[in-house]
């Protein structure tokens, strides 16, 4: 953690924010953090609301940095608080919600109601060594909350859900485990009837079937580090709801003879393997499960296996010492790995040219959408870094589609119709940065009210936070800003993908040019476009379009009042090639 100082703005939900930027591959956690994050007074302890649709899995979560790192165990009373909290995201009628987290909730409930969410994810994350104590008071939370669920959104497509202490000993592990695939430096023997072997240069492989039992022991002696490999599957086995889980221990209990037909089997990545002594054993060093963590959680929850009847499963042992193949391993195999819409656009002749243009402005981390290694996530970001993901975002609010940045933000890159409206020959990475770094002075805007709740606000500055607290805001500010250009800059704009700065400001610097602006219109935020983030209104494209004018027209009527300003903005700007 001492390596990201740049999280260290988020007070005691640093540890957290990284924790999710582990688990998630997030590129842009500080947009994240802006949008996700409800710490605050009234919270209900709830400190973070995490929805993704495209992972299809929510993240409740609390955050506690104890003063004495050094203290054994968090307190269970810690842990406990988070029931109130998902007793209010789950429970509790909207209309009694606190307003502060309305909106948070709102966009959970109605994932859930769309049936986008598979997996629901209460964490207690703090700076302390985990205990049994907190972990079974998480479970109790976690047996309502699957009643909630039960009760509320039985339609809903949730097959898991888990409660898990997140504490320095895990999060270390999930860190090592991002370093290195493989977590598990022991030596140990693999039974076996008979193997065979398929090499390549980069790779060995040794194919074989072992006895459930084997498998059984594997995970009661190593539990979570057993599938340090893919931080998507690192928080423990996951606690099925239904019958997702019971197919397999059916088979395994009642028809052992059929489970290794029925059964996909295990893909791990080794250190090292090699036959042991007359071909009775596979003697592997190290050991991370790639594939298989849920038929491993069964197996070693399941205690009717018959010793007389055990069945085998299929697994694969696979050396590899190639990053990249590792990567690919990795995600190829697990289908919550799979690849992001982004990643389809990454080869594309519009995406190299402004990779390219990024690197002649400057700026580092424009991938031009292609995903990286965990690695390049868990990296403290550069101050001058756009990531692609983001930055696609801000240029679809920036030119009036706040709604599509918000909610469809995979459609960008999936969508052939909107990616070519965004994505064009007529958009460079001058225009991007510029759209860009829009959206991180809005995001500034609402970090920097947020960090003086507790100094007191003044009634327009509250008004704002109660703005921000929305989901959708930050766009939606964006998108209402790109409207009014031709006002700023007291000319016509034919084309606003000329739009850019006149020199190359660093991202700072470009930020700062920004903030004036941003802290004119936030008035006219307020009044005009706090009415329209109320529910999914951001999804009524004629109620977000008829905002966006009288926005407009607001700021046209003070023209002449911030003309100050909006001149000193304008001497940055230049609407052309």
């Amino acid at each position: 953690m001492s390596g990201r100082t740049d999280l260290d703005q988020y007070g005691d939900n640093k540890r957290l924010l990284f924790a999710l930027q582990l688990k998630f591959g997030i590129e842009d956690i500080h947009a994240v953090a802006a949008a996700a994050l409800t710490d605050g007074s009234a919270d209900k302890s709830c400190d973070l609301l995490y929805v993704d649709r495209e992972a299809e899995e929510i993240v409740l979560a609390q955050a506690y940095e104890a003063g004495n790192p050094n203290k054994a165990s968090a307190k269970e009373s810690k842990a406990a608080d988070l029931h109130q909290a998902a007793s209010w995201v789950f429970g509790a009628p909207i209309s009694e919600v606190p307003e502060r987290l309305q909106s948070a909730v709102r966009e959970a409930r109605a994932a859930l109601e769309d049936r986008q969410i598979r997996q629901v994810s209460v964490w207690f994350v703090h700076n302390l060594p985990e205990s049994e104590t907190v972990q079974k008071e998480l479970d109790q939370i976690r047996h309502s909350v699957d009643v909630w669920l039960k009760d509320r959104y039985s339609d809903s497509s949730v097959d898991t859900i888990n409660a898990v202490e997140i504490g320095r000993n895990r999060l270390a592990d999930w860190y090592h485990g991002s370093q290195s695939p493989i977590i598990i430096d022991d030596v140990i023997s693999v039974p076996v009837d008979g193997y065979f072997r398929e090499t390549h240069g980069r790779w060995e492989a040794y194919c074989t079937s072992i006895d459930v039992r084997w498998l059984k022991n594997m995970f009661w002696q190593y539990r979570d580090r057993l599938f340090s490999a893919n931080v998507r599957n690192y928080l423990g086995i996951a606690w099925r709801r239904g019958n997702i889980n019971s197919g397999i221990r059916k088979t395994v209990e009642e028809e052992p003879e059929n489970f290794w037909v029925y059964n996909n089997g295990i893909t791990a990545l080794v250190h090292r393997v090699e036959p042991g002594p007359d071909n009775s054993s596979l003697v592997i060093t190290g050991l991370s499960i790639v594939n298989g963590a849920q038929t491993t959680g069964v197996i070693g929850n399941s205690s009717a296996i018959n010793p007389s009847r055990s069945p085998k499963v299929l697994a694969r042992f696979i050396v590899c010492r190639d990053p990249e193949i590792v990567r690919c391993i990795i995600r190829y195999n697990n289908r919550q790995n799979a690849i992001v819409a982004s990643d389809f656009r990454s080869n594309d002749r519009v995406q190299k040219r402004l990779v390219r243009e990024f690197q002649e402005l400057g700026v580092v981390g424009y991938n031009g959408g292609r995903r990286g290694g965990i690695e390049d996530v868990i990296r403290r970001p550069a101050d001058n870094a756009v990531p692609a993901t983001s930055a696609a975002q801000a240029l679809a609010a920036f030119h009036g589609e706040p709604g599509t940045a918000y909610h469809e933000k995979s459609e960008i890159w999936e969508s052939d119709k909107l990616y070519h409206r965004f994505f064009s020959d007529r958009t460079t990475a001058r225009h991007v940065f510029f759209c860009f770094s829009l959206q991180r002075a809005v995001e500034e805007t609402k970090k920097r009210l947020r960090t003086k709740l507790n100094e007191g606000l003044r009634k327009d500055e509250k008004q704002a936070v109660e703005f921000f607290e929305r989901r959708g805001s930050v766009l939606l500010l964006v998108a209402a800003i790109g409207t009014c250009m031709e006002i700023y800059l007291d000319r016509s704009i034919p084309n606003p993908f000329e739009l850019g700065f006149a020199d190359k400001p660093t991202l700072p610097e470009a930020i700062d040019r920004w903030n004036p602006l941003v802290e004119s219109a936030l008035p006219w935020a307020v009044y005009h476009l706090d009415p329209v983030l109320k529910g999914e209104s951001l999804r009524r494209h004629d109620e977000v379009r008829d905002a966006l004018e009288k926005f407009q027209a607001s700021i046209g009527s003070v023209a002449n009042v911030n003309k100050e300003i909006f001149q000193a903005f304008a001497a940055h700007v230049r609407c052309g090639k």
